[in-house]
């Protein structure tokens, strides 16, 4: 088994193909970065505009000393 087959299985891409942008701190692609990144803002969206009472528990909690 070559090298092109083993990084094709680890990474998903095919030899001849550029690999996917990799992150240096996660080890993830850009793929997942925009994934995580795009979920994190939803669930944010969700507290500030569907749910504020889970925003001001945050707040009170945060402002107790």
């Amino acid at each position: 088994m070559g090298a092109a087959p083993a990084a094709a299985r680890i990474y998903g891409h095919r030899p001849g193909q550029a690999p996917p942008v990799r992150c240096k701190i996660h080890g993830t692609d850009l793929l997942r970065e925009v994934l995580a990144g795009a979920t994190t803002f939803v669930s944010g969206m969700y507290i500030i505009v569907t749910n504020p009472a889970i925003l001001q528990y945050i707040l009170e909690r945060e402002a107790r000393p």
